[in-house]
């Protein structure tokens, strides 16, 4: 007989009922029936060519072969229950988690590809993700309850004021968000000075003080300050507000929220670049967070204003 005519589970029942000398009593520990207990034994003993137990009315002892067994057996399950146990244990040692903050604003999958394959080559490193306001990531890398943040290329001042290092993930041209019933959605793309006499929607620079400056920095670079129509407390408001009302224009990227809404159209802003950066604190950070960094391509920065 081969000893891969029996299984591990075969082996645990058999185990069990000796120790119960009750097929009913194994059945009810393993959550299943007397009749597939007994099958179990019963194809073992047709594998091994002898009995392992001697079947008397309402009786179950073990024959000799049956008692050698279950002796050795005890010992070896005992064995391969530890070795499985520290290995888990090493597993345990050997896994690192990192915390990315990614901000609510964000439309989910955009970075999958990199996130994936990074998963694929480090199995052993367990990300975790917090979706939070894109005016909170910053503050929480700083007190260490973030590893890396993804955020809009807007906060690059404010990361290189806090010391915070940071590579250009994802570039794209900025986008004139608005409803489709606008009388800009039907161009293709837009200038600046389009948005000259347009009402834009906001965030209020008491929530997010670096992209209010960026498209306020923006629109004087052409000549002209912005029209907000509201001020509003997050991302994700704005666009909402969009939604509900069909007014105002949202100046961002590809990347955010809803921006593939069928109610919406999106036309590119001429001439102009921005994009996403993956920060993180450190000039030597350690792995496997350098090994994270590396999965993200550097995009091409857009230009500085």
């Amino acid at each position: 007989m081969a000893l891969s005519d029996l299984s591990l589970n075969q082996i645990q029942l058999f185990l069990q009922a000796a120790e119960f000398r009750s097929f009913t009593a194994t059945a009810a520990y393993f959550h299943t029936t007397q009749s597939a207990v007994s099958k179990s034994i019963a194809g073992m003993e047709s594998a091994l060519g002898f009995p392992l137990f001697h079947r008397g009315r309402g009786q179950l002892t073990l024959t000799e072969p049956g008692q050698y067994l279950s002796e050795r057996w005890q010992g070896l399950m005992g064995s391969l229950t530890a070795a499985v146990q520290e290995a888990e244990r090493r597993w345990q040692d050997r896994q690192v988690r990192l915390t990315i903050g990614v901000p609510d604003s964000l439309d989910s999958g955009w970075e999958s590809p990199y996130l994936s394959e990074f998963q694929r080559r480090y199995p052993e490193v367990e990300l975790n993700y917090h979706v939070v306001p894109a005016n909170q990531l910053l503050p929480r890398l700083e007190t260490g309850a973030l590893d890396a943040v993804i955020t809009g290329f807007y906060e690059t001042p404010v990361v290189e004021r806090m010391g915070f290092s940071w590579k250009a993930c994802a570039t794209a041209p900025n986008l004139a968000i608005m409803h489709r019933s606008h009388p800009l959605a039907g161009w293709k793309t837009l200038r600046m000075e389009d948005l000259r006499d347009q009402e834009l929607l906001m965030l209020s620079p008491m929530k997010n003080a670096s992209y209010f400056e960026y498209v306020y920095r923006r629109c004087a670079q052409h000549g002209f300050q912005p029209k907000f129509q509201t001020l509003l407390p997050g991302f994700r408001s704005m666009m909402e507000a969009l939604l509900r009302t069909h007014r105002g224009i949202i100046l961002s990227t590809r990347f955010m929220f809803e921006a593939d809404n069928p109610e919406l159209r999106c036309p590119e802003i001429e001439c102009t670049r921005t994009g996403m950066i993956l920060v993180w604190k450190g000039k030597e950070p350690p792995d496997p967070l350098r090994q994270l960094i590396r999965a993200f391509p550097t995009a091409e920065k857009p230009p500085a204003l």
